[in-house]
């Protein structure tokens, strides 16, 4: 299934998984805190953002043109933490 096609571009349609993922554990996080409200769910949200991060990257990704070698490098110093 998934999303419909945006006007502007791609459709998320074509990884639907990606979405899947941080869907899930969205909904892991919401229900720790139902069950016990003071929950820690630190783990979790951070699990959350690297795979909502993840989920963002592949749709740039796929929407921009190929990357060169060095331009890949850079991107790859930002992601570990290193300045450019």
């Amino acid at each position: 299934m998934g999303l419909p096609p945006r006007e502007d571009g791609p459709s998320w349609s074509s990884c639907p998984e990606a979405l899947t993922v941080w869907t899930h554990t969205r909904s892991a996080i919401a229900l720790a805190k139902k069950n016990d409200p003071n929950a820690d769910v630190t783990d979790l949200r951070r699990q959350l953002r690297a795979e909502r991060l993840a989920d963002y990257v592949a749709k740039v990704v796929a929407e921009a043109p190929p990357l060169t070698p060095a331009q890949r490098d850079r991107i790859a110093v930002l992601l570990r933490g290193g300045a450019i």
